[in-house]
């Protein structure tokens, strides 16, 4: 488990990194840290710098791709995700790994899906709208187990208003959340439903819209994501 964190600090990092913040960002001794990372070099998951600092390595992007076209999650979602461009909003797809959100596409308004795959940091899964759509999936056990990961707790307000969340979540089957207005009077609208029985990823729509246009575009949100679904599930 510390291997697998000590690759993901490396690689989610945007520069090179050393053993010793690796170990102080994640709380190990250095002697131990340094031990996985030159596993993980060894192994070619990860690759050391000329000044003795750690990059992702040959092995790594060598599973991402395998793992990517053994899913098939990011080709079958693809098509799906560009005929989403009209409604010209944020499009994002992303998977929960542990405690974070890891974005597999982050599209801008008017952008090409496919030219955004990996272009955002994964993030805490309660600070995003996939991760709500994601977490209300799981049981309370494993909900709580989640959030115990963090080496900050959340604060108890935030905690429980979350909480509230994922249960009006569990309710409806959508991920929804309205923040500040623009200068427009429009709302800033986020909402997410899961792909996959069960869910194995979820897609989203993030910006500002008329309300009268929002179920319309959660509906067809919900028709993406079953369509997604019923791809995934076919044989290939």
């Amino acid at each position: 488990m510390h291997g697998l964190e000590c690759l993901q600090a490396v690689v989610t990092a945007a520069r090179p990194m050393g053993s010793r913040e690796v170990a102080r960002n994640l709380g190990l001794e250095h002697t131990k840290a340094n031990r996985l990372l030159g596993t993980l070099c060894h192994l070619g998951f990860l690759s050391k710098t000329p000044n003795r600092k750690y990059i992702s390595g040959p092995g790594i992007h060598l599973l991402s791709a395998q793992s990517l076209n053994g899913s098939r999650l990011l080709a079958t979602a693809m098509p799906h995700l560009r005929e989403l461009t009209d409604a010209n909003m944020i499009i994002t797809l992303a998977v929960l790994w542990r405690k974070d959100i890891c974005y597999l596409v982050f599209a801008g308004p008017g952008h090409d899906p496919a030219t955004s795959i990996g272009a955002h940091q994964p993030c805490p899964v309660h600070h995003s709208i996939l991760g709500l759509a994601l977490i209300a999936e799981k049981t309370d056990k494993e909900v709580k187990a989640i959030l115990d990961m963090y080496q900050e707790p959340m604060q108890p307000e935030a905690k429980e208003l979350f909480l509230e969340e994922i249960a009006e979540t569990r309710k409806t089957g959508v991920a929804k959340r309205v923040r500040d207005r623009n200068s427009g009077g429009n709302w800033n609208h986020s909402f997410s439903v899961t792909i996959g029985e069960p869910a194995v990823a979820a897609i989203a729509l993030t910006g500002f819209a008329d309300d009268d246009k929002v179920p319309g575009l959660i509906k067809r949100l919900q028709e993406k994501s079953e369509l997604i679904t019923q791809q995934l599930l076919a044989k290939p």
